[in-house]
């Protein structure tokens, strides 16, 4: 028996602005990788339960996925691999400069009344918490633990009870060691196992997880020259992110052109 998880970082950010019925956002939120998890997991539980978004929505309900919904009861898993990305986190400094940056210039917009809260929003985050691991994040973790080892309960038994086969790596930034100790507490108390005897097993693996931290060849041609990411540049400021940025301008502001995309 074998079951190996992975604690790594993979991000990414998809904005969706429209102008139609203000709820339809919430039919696209699994589209946003930076969405919440219990967000996503629940509405991912709903459509493997037969229950549509608009469904859950009107009625709160949180379905609850079980073994059937994995794997056919005939069978009976005998490996587990798991990438996992980070639990929720404190913004970068950057991100914190930015945010202050945004807040100062609405100050001095008139807000439509969906957003008129913003005028009175402090921004609270420092730089001493820049990317670490938030108290929510770690929750995440933890639950994702008790869920996984619940749906493969006969697999967790064998191979954390019985000592068979489990590796666990961690990238060595902050908020993935805790995402991984979170982990391995959310299994220790599923188990009823000695946290630190499981937190003994997580090796730091930068040459898989985060390889590109000490690959001197992507420093000098990716991380350190802004031509590497040009299409980038192209896309945010081409004809998609313009319409997109002028739409929530026109939703916060009811001017399409007050908002642009920085």
């Amino acid at each position: 028996m074998r079951v190996t998880v992975f604690i790594t970082a993979v991000f990414n950010l998809v904005v969706i602005a429209t102008d139609s019925d203000p709820e339809d956002y919430t039919k696209h939120i699994l589209f946003a990788t930076k969405t919440p998890y219990e967000t996503s997991r629940t509405l991912f539980g709903s459509f493997l339960s037969d229950i549509t978004p608009d469904t859950f929505f009107s009625s709160g309900e949180w379905p609850q996925v079980t073994n059937k919904n994995l794997y056919p009861q005939e069978c009976e898993p005998s490996q587990l691999s798991m990438v996992l990305r980070h639990g929720t986190r404190y913004p970068s400094g950057g991100d914190v400069k930015r945010v202050s940056k945004l807040l100062t210039k609405l100050d001095e917009i008139p807000l439509t009344d969906e957003f008129s809260t913003l005028n009175h929003w402090n921004n609270d985050f420092t730089a001493e918490n820049e990317k670490k691991l938030g108290d929510a994040g770690a929750m995440e973790n933890f639950k994702i633990a008790k869920r996984v080892s619940s749906a493969f309960n006969s697999l967790f038994e064998k191979v954390l009870i019985h000592d068979e086969h489990f590796e666990f790596m961690s990238s060595d930034t902050q908020r993935t060691i805790a995402s991984a100790a979170s982990f391995l507490e959310g299994l220790a108390d599923s188990y009823k196992l000695n946290k630190e005897k499981l937190f003994k097993q997580l090796e730091l693996r930068n040459d898989l997880l985060r390889f590109f931290a000490t690959c001197e060849a992507y420093k000098l041609k990716i991380e350190d020259r802004d031509d590497a990411i040009a299409e980038f540049h192209n896309f945010k400021h081409g004809s998609e992110m313009q319409e997109a940025a002028k739409r929530v301008s026109r939703r916060m502001t009811g001017d399409p052109n007050l908002l642009d995309t920085g």
